[in-house]
Order: C-alpha cells, then sequence, then structure tokens
C-alpha cells in the first residue's frame, strides 16, 4: 500500500485549451509567445564545452534541432556559458577555425565554436509578451543572429526562460525573414520593444 493517495481526476471534455495558440501559420502581427520555444514547458538541448563537434552534430539531429545550450554543471545545478548552432558546427567554419589553432576538425570541441553568454543577445520575458512576430524578426535581421533568447527575472536569479528561432519563424511566414522586413537600427528595434 502506497503513503500517496491518487491525485483527483476531471473530465476533460469541453474544457481544454492551450494558453498560447501555436500556429501553423503566423503574420508578422501575430503574439511572438505563439512562437516562442518555452523552456519552461519544454526540455531544452544541452552540451558540454568539451563535447566533439561531431557528437554535438549527432545529438542536435536526433532532436531535431538547430541549436543547443553549452553548459556546465557542479552539483545540481546546471549553469549555461553559450550556445552553439548547427551553422555554427557544419560548414566552413570548423575548417577555418581548425586550420588556425592547428588541429584536424575531428579535434574541436564545442568549446572552440560555441557563442559565449558575454556575446548573446537576450530580451525579458516581460519585453516578449508585449511583442509581435515582426518585432522577433526585425530584431533577428538587425542582429543578424538566428537566435534570440529569452530570460525571466526569479528569486534565485535569473533564468534562460525561452528561445525564438528565424528557422521556425520563418516557416510560420512561409517566408525568410529579409524578405518582409525593411531596413531600420538596433535603436528602432529598441524602441518598439520597450514597454509601453
Amino acid at each position: 500500500m502506497s503513503e500517496y493517495a491518487a491525485l483527483p481526476l476531471k473530465s476533460a471534455h469541453g474544457m481544454l485549451t492551450f494558453d498560447v495558440d501555436m500556429p501553423e501559420r503566423a503574420v508578422l502581427d501575430t503574439p511572438a509567445l505563439a512562437l516562442l520555444t518555452d523552456l519552461a514547458h519544454g526540455p531544452r538541448v544541452s552540451v558540454y564545452p568539451d563535447d566533439p563537434i561531431d557528437e554535438a552534430i549527432a545529438l542536435m539531429k536526433r532532436a531535431g534541432v538547430r541549436m543547443a545550450f553549452v553548459v556546465t554543471t557542479a552539483g545540481n545545478a546546471t549553469t549555461p556559458i553559450g550556445m552553439v548552432t548547427a551553422h555554427d558546427l557544419l560548414g566552413e567554419r570548423p575548417m577555418q577555425v581548425a586550420a588556425g589553432v592547428p588541429l584536424a576538425r575531428h579535434e574541436l570541441r564545442v568549446r572552440d565554436l560555441m557563442e559565449p553568454i558575454e556575446r548573446w543577445h537576450v530580451i525579458d520575458i516581460a519585453t516578449a509578451r508585449n511583442a509581435r512576430v515582426g518585432h522577433v524578426a526585425e530584431t533577428m535581421r538587425a542582429t543578424g543572429k538566428r537566435h534570440l533568447i529569452v530570460i525571466q527575472q526569479r528569486d534565485r536569479g535569473t533564468i534562460v526562460r525561452g528561445v525564438f528561432s528565424a528557422t521556425r519563424i520563418e516557416r510560420a511566414l512561409g517566408h525568410s525573414i529579409d524578405e518582409t522586413m525593411h531596413s531600420r537600427s538596433f535603436a528602432d528595434v529598441e524602441a518598439a520593444l520597450a514597454p509601453h
């Protein structure tokens, strides 16, 4: 006999909805949260700085993602120290880095190609709640980044809450971000995202 009682159950018939609908299609005026990968409600893909790049690529392929967080662990705490994308790990960049070190490509580690946390562009979840897909797309276009990290203040400090992916946004829009965004300065983007 268990010391735990079963939880009371309810019927789900006719009462369920999603907090934010996940559209297959979106327009620039769609609320941005509709396309946020919310890490509070789903798993994140993490790699370690000393992982060989081919292992990181294989993990990302299995998970079906194009970006992974680079983390360190101490006890029960996992701390992000960077990110790495499929673009970082594939193509010419690994060969260029390997030639400059010099190392063979298969000797490269995630730390050799990751973008350290100090170079991330982040927005707060409160800003994301007030933003539209067009704001996020323009921020990506203005910064040249294909991922935009969303943070949230908590009692224990600042956490990574989620991530916007250009690939997901482009799939929902049906075209690349650059096709519809006008050339604007980063200051214009910050002004558009500022709380009113």
